[in-house]
């Protein structure tokens, strides 16, 4: 079922937006985004919304909008966001959940795994068979006793 909006006889948001020389776009914005009832949006005139900033969606201590509380809180915007839109939790709820800190033993299992790497990088490619060692030219058949 559709709203139907009347004000001073008019019907429809359009009609009422003409007769009172204001953008239908601007009224319907007025009435769903700022929660405006149709005397109010009518009477606020045209333009006069044109200065206002739209209200953050989140507040916490005082701080309007995620990153401004994930930089208060200590929590990455990524982090916070996607506790308050993908797990749907207040703001209260995903900043009282903290911070994850990596346990030591991750971090040491974690910096192996780079060590490993750094050292694969680090292979020099070998152009020449007699820079082999002694063990790999007897590994690949090109010596036949050390």
């Amino acid at each position: 079922m559709a709203i139907l909006y009347e004000y001073n006889g008019v019907r429809g948001l359009e009609k009422i937006a003409f007769e009172n020389g204001i953008a239908p776009g601007t009224l319907k914005n007025r009435i769903y985004h700022y929660g405006l009832t149709i005397e109010q949006a009518v009477e606020a005139g045209p333009g006069s919304f044109t200065q206002r900033k739209p209200r953050s969606r989140y507040e916490y201590q005082g701080v309007e909008g995620l990153p401004a509380i994930a930089e208060l809180t200590g929590i990455s915007v990524g982090t916070l966001s996607r506790r308050v839109y993908n797990e749907e939790m207040t703001i209260e709820e995903a900043v009282a959940k903290g911070v994850r800190r990596l346990n030591r033993k991750a971090l040491t299992q974690r910096e192996k795994r780079v060590a490993a790497r750094i050292a694969r990088e680090r292979v020099v490619p070998i152009y020449y068979p007699d820079l082999l060692s002694e063990y790999w030219k007897l590994a690949l058949g090109m010596r036949t006793s050390l």
